[in-house]
């Protein structure tokens, strides 16, 4: 008997079975294919991938999920995650083969745009600030908001929603959202029109006229009442204070406002305060000299003196005062901090 032949009946005789001249394989991974190619989500949505493998039933060694850009997109174990706006792929490899689905991310969709105001009146030269509110509060992060007025003679806008009244008149203030707007109107009232020796009042404090600009709308008003003798020291301090300006009244009173031993070492200063608070001051070299070519019409309101101490210092112990000619000018003169003085108006500015 042949060899091949005893091997047979060998099996045989032990119950095997043998299939001569064919080997079992085991099947190749294929493709990898995702329930999906491409999907579009809002920010903070999510979405679940399947997959199938081919040949069906196949056998693998590892898989792994992962996004081109965890920035816009995230994903585990086939859920994913919309984290911003953007493109991302998210791949599932299986062993060597890979399949992908492109997530576009959109930012999440604007319902309406709210305006901290609907309706105000302004006058000339006022500025307000508007507030857009998206909604919901998930896409406003993302909303890019567009501001535009109907008439900018009246009214203007800024990129970031500062309106400016222009000249009096109506226009609307309208803040945009792709098709999403909201809108304000805007009433806007002229400035009044005043002359020198006219009454100004402001806060219940009155004053008279002393300087008016081409537009009559800005000028500089002299207070009604000046500061008791007894009161009117510049400073018993003897201290350099910083209020050097000839022509800014305002920042050498805030000067003094800030200097060491306020309010007590400068009596003229704190009854400015008390009478008239913080929006008044007392008037630089260049603003007292502005009343001398008026003062026919000045005094014809409230009786000016011909003797003006000024804000302006000049050294630790002295401070400028000016004296008028009476014939609309004025000379230059010397004055001690802790002389006393009747003269010290306020001035406002408006």
């Amino acid at each position: 008997m042949k060899k091949i032949d005893l091997m047979l009946v060998a099996a045989f005789a032990c119950g095997m079975t043998v299939i001569y001249g064919c080997e079992e394989q085991t099947p190749e991974l294929s493709s990898v294919v995702l329930s999906q190619s491409e999907i579009i989500l809002e920010v903070g949505m999510t979405a679940t991938l399947t997959y199938e493998l081919q040949p069906e039933g196949v056998e693998y060694q590892t898989i792994e999920w992962s996004s081109s850009d965890e920035s816009v997109a995230v994903v585990e174990d086939g859920t994913v995650t919309a984290v911003s706006p953007g493109e991302a792929v998210i791949t599932l490899a299986v062993d060597n083969l890979t399949g992908e689905c492109l997530v576009t991310v959109a930012p999440p969709a604007v319902e309406s745009v709210e305006l901290n105001e609907t309706e105000v009146v302004m006058s000339e030269e006022d500025t307000l600030r508007l507030v857009a509110a998206v909604l919901p509060v998930e896409a406003a992060e993302y909303a890019s908001l567009v501001w535009s007025t109907s008439d900018e003679e009246v009214a203007t806008v800024s990129v970031d929603g500062l309106v400016t009244a222009v000249s009096a008149g109506e226009a609307v203030v309208t803040v945009s959202c792709g098709e999403i707007s909201a809108q304000c109107a805007i009433t806007v009232n002229a400035l009044p029109v005043y002359a020198v020796g006219d009454v100004f009042e402001v806060d219940g404090k009155q004053g008279v006229v002393v300087y008016v600009d081409e537009s009559g709308k800005h000028g500089k008003v002299f207070s009604m009442t000046s500061c008791p003798y007894e009161t009117g020291i510049w400073s018993t301090s003897g201290i350099l204070t910083g209020a050097s300006s000839e022509t800014d009244g305002r920042a050498n009173t805030e000067a003094i406002r800030n200097a060491e031993g306020y309010p007590d070492a400068f009596p003229a200063y704190k009854w400015l305060d008390e009478n008239y608070g913080g929006d008044w001051y007392f008037p630089a070299k260049e603003e007292v000299a502005l009343v001398f070519p008026v003062m026919n019409i000045v005094r014809n309101v409230v009786w000016v003196g011909g003797m003006l101490p000024t804000s302006t210092e000049i050294d630790e112990t002295t401070y400028r005062f000016l004296v008028y000619d009476y014939v609309g000018g004025y000379t230059e003169d010397v004055y001690e901090k802790a002389w006393e003085s009747s003269d010290f108006y306020a001035m406002y500015e408006f």
